[in-house]
């Protein structure tokens, strides 16, 4: 399979594969987004980068700079039937192997 992305919205991070391979997350132009592989539908779209998926792939944890050097850390469903959630000031988050935590940098 390839996937085409629009030259007009150019991706800005690396891809990171879902758990279960299904999907995929990324830094577009606009936004961090999260996009079903077999369709290419696009299930999020958030402000943000730096995708981290939530081990059992129901979440993303992901970096918004919010301005004056402030980033915050928040969750996102991963197939978007739930709002974005602000969880505390940081950056660089990844989810422990049970996903009870996120580790970050402060």
């Amino acid at each position: 399979m390839v996937l085409e992305w629009e030259p007009s919205n150019p991706i800005r991070s690396e891809l990171v594969w879902s758990p279960d391979s299904s999907r995929l997350a990324f830094t577009a132009g606009d936004g961090l987004r999260v996009i079903e592989v077999s369709s290419g539908k696009t299930l999020v779209t958030v402000d943000g980068y730096g995708a981290a998926w939530s081990p059992d792939g129901s979440k993303i944890a992901y970096t918004l700079y919010e301005g004056d050097d402030v980033r915050g850390i928040y969750t996102v469903a991963a197939d978007g039937s739930e709002s974005a959630r602000r969880l505390t000031e940081g950056s660089s988050p990844t989810w422990s192997p049970d996903g009870s935590m996120i580790a970050f940098s402060h």
